[in-house]
């Protein structure tokens, strides 16, 4: 019972540290999230059929959808992955990065 608090304590210092660490470089990956979610086809027809300040808040409101577009956003190619990082190194402001196909 001692030893799991202990080791359930050491887990949450562990979150909490890794979460200052690589807080600015989460900024930049929720950014890129945005991005990908005002690209997508979905974002365009909730555009078209519901006005942009509804198409926004719905995708603010549902947790899954930001979910499936943050896992996209931990998905894209390597060299934007490492641009949003090096962002973060050097404490530049977050941006949406594209590459053409």
């Amino acid at each position: 019972m001692f030893f799991k608090k202990i080791l359930l304590l050491l887990c949450k210092k562990y979150v909490q540290f890794k979460w200052r660490i690589f807080w600015p470089y989460y900024q930049g990956l929720i950014v890129q999230t945005k991005f990908l979610y005002r690209e997508s086809t979905l974002f365009k027809d909730r555009w078209q059929e519901l006005g942009l300040d509804i198409a926004n808040k719905l995708f603010e409101d549902n947790l899954d959808e930001q979910t499936f577009f943050f896992c996209e956003a931990r998905k894209q190619p390597l060299k934007i992955r490492f641009r949003i990082l090096m962002n973060a190194i050097q404490g530049k402001e977050a941006k949406p990065y594209y590459i053409n196909k």
